[in-house]
């Protein structure tokens, strides 16, 4: 009989399933009750997933969260036990860069320059890999030599696409398994994120991101065609997730990652799996693939790379805090000698904690004494304070709508930390007038917009809220 897509992502024949239930259940009724639980089989492939990086190369979040990093990974994967678990290849969905200075970019290049050191098999481009600014491109993926993919991408110019669409990737069975058959995987990569779908590619060309749910049911049939497994690789979020599964519902299954949205399980589209992993290299998904006969079917795993938890490797750790520690003071002198030659920038509608103080003595002797108040030194002891993707929850009035705020602690120093206009808001309007309506707080949706619970799994309201009552 002929294999076709099934429920829950997987491909199923009915007859040979029918027959596995039958024998599932005469062994239930003979088996032994205090007998026990044996040891799964090796998956016949491990597709392991990661996505959404941007720009953390090492460990992220608060004591008790703290998770993540390229050194970790590279543990897991060194210390991967192929004969128990079975072979595994590594797949990222996109997302890994961020572009704002020049050392950022260079830990752009250098997230992925281990991520060639890894073997990866494939990696999805994402929009926010992309930028509208000549030059990055070139810096940053076309000097890279890594197995890129996309779907939906391409020049305008030319209209041909910069990296292929998908990619098969044949894990070849383990010696001595019973089922000597390898494993055939379609990895599609979709673009998504990119804004204005426009950015600047190769020596500066404009790539073109078009539909993904039309690219992807135009190749689908090839891609089912030579494969036992079809997996989309992304960073799209659930809308185009879900608009992927209704569009085109042979795919198996959907794996993304997007910023500060995981879901707690997988979710499942007619008969399509999908799951938004975690962000900032906190986890890696598992895919464990199995063969029964003509019945391929898969099960996940999340795999958190805590701190604790998971070792990091010794080498990897070494290069990588050695390189982000000189792009962290690289960027100290750089912002320090600006400070110096030119005045600060206006931070208005902020204001900053010492213009809060003669009306809120009280409360600023609160805040003085909290951990708010010292949210910078944090990053000083690891040498991360001129770091930007370490300061955001650090510092006042970053990236606001508002304009003014903080830039970077030397140029802004009356905004470094976690002070009142952290959660109250701007406040030059309250200051020019006391009357007018101010300061009222939504809890905990304010504060979850850095206690977030990948980064302060530990967040609870009342009992924080206590260490701060004012």
């Amino acid at each position: 009989m002929k294999a076709r897509p099934g429920t829950g992502g997987q491909r199923i024949d009915r007859a040979a399933a029918a027959a596995l239930v039958a024998a599932g259940a005469a062994f239930v009724s003979a088996a032994v009750p205090d007998s026990p639980t044996p040891p799964a089989p090796p998956a016949a492939a491990n597709l392991m997933f990661t996505a959404a990086t941007v720009g953390n190369a090492t460990i992220c979040g608060c004591r008790g969260a703290r998770a993540g990093g390229i050194a970790r990974r590279v543990h897991l994967m060194k210390t991967w036990d192929a004969v128990s678990k079975g072979p595994a290849v590594w797949v990222d969905g996109g997302s890994s860069l961020t572009f704002a200075s020049p050392q950022e970019i260079e830990t752009d290049a250098l997230i992925l320059e281990e991520m060639r050191r890894m073997g990866y098999s494939a990696v999805t481009v994402s929009g926010l890999d992309l930028d509208p600014q000549v030059g990055f491109f070139d810096r940053t993926l076309g000097a890279a030599e890594l197995p890129f993919l996309s779907a939906n991408l391409t020049y305008h110019d030319t209209g041909l696409a910069p990296w292929p669409a998908w990619k098969s990737l044949v894990v070849p069975a383990a010696a001595g398994a019973a089922d000597q058959r390898p494993i055939r995987i379609g990895v599609i990569g979709v673009t998504a994120g990119l804004a204005w779908n426009t950015a600047a590619g190769s020596r500066g060309r404009t790539l073109i991101a078009s539909d993904p749910v039309e690219a992807v049911r135009k190749i689908y049939l090839e891609v089912r065609a030579a494969s036992d497994l079809v997996i989309v690789t992304t960073s799209a979020d659930e809308n185009v997730m879900a608009s992927l599964a209704a569009s085109v519902p042979g795919i198996d299954l959907i794996l993304s990652a997007v910023e500060h949205r995981a879901w707690d399980a997988p979710r499942t589209f007619g008969t399509t799996t999908a799951l938004l992993a975690g962000d900032r290299g906190r986890e890696v998904v598992r895919v464990a693939i199995r063969r029964t006969g003509t019945v391929v079917r898969f099960d996940l795993e999340r795999i958190r790379l805590a701190e604790g938890e998971m070792p990091e490797d010794p080498e990897t750790a070494a290069r990588v805090g050695a390189a982000l520690d000189r792009f962290n003071e690289e960027s100290r002198s750089l912002m320090t000698a600006h400070a110096e030659k030119t005045p600060g920038p206006p931070i208005a509608p902020w204001v900053g904690a010492v213009s809060c103080v003669p009306c809120h003595a009280e409360a600023n002797t609160v805040w003085t004494g909290s951990s708010h108040a010292h949210a910078l030194e944090t990053l000083k002891a690891v040498k991360r304070d001129y770091t930007r993707t370490c300061v955001l929850c650090h510092v006042t009035g970053w990236d606001n709508p508002e304009g003014g705020g903080f830039k970077d602690p030397a140029t802004t120093p009356q905004l470094v930390d976690v002070q009142c206009e952290a959660c109250h808001g701007p406040a030059a309007d309250h200051i020019a007038d006391p009357s007018a309506p101010y300061g009222v707080v939504k809890v905990p949706e304010r504060c979850q917009n850095c206690h977030d619970k990948a980064n302060s799994a530990e967040f609870e309201y009342t009992s924080y809220w206590k260490k701060i009552a004012h």
